[in-house]
């Protein structure tokens, strides 16, 4: 089964590592998992929500699924409103 691609987008005080346990299970159910770091204290929401566009738009022209822990939802939906996805 090909679930698509997942970018995965962890929450306040954390990195993409914390969520390598879920990309390893979504991988075994077939999705391409891919996990979004950002600076959450450092970085703008216009800076942060940019590089997630960026790494969507890299993911090819397929479906891409958000899925987003925290802050990371927030982030999800701040690029959703300032990049149009």
């Amino acid at each position: 089964m090909d679930g698509g691609n997942v970018v995965m987008v962890h929450g306040l005080w954390f990195r993409a590592w914390s969520l390598r346990v879920l990309a390893g299970r979504m991988a075994q159910a077939g999705f391409h998992p891919a996990r979004f770091s950002y600076p959450t204290t450092r970085g703008t929401p216009d800076e942060n929500a940019a590089a997630l566009a960026e790494l969507c738009a890299a993911l090819g022209s397929g479906p891409v699924h958000l899925l987003g822990h925290s802050l990371g939802g927030l982030l999800i939906l701040h690029m959703i409103q300032r990049h149009g996805w």
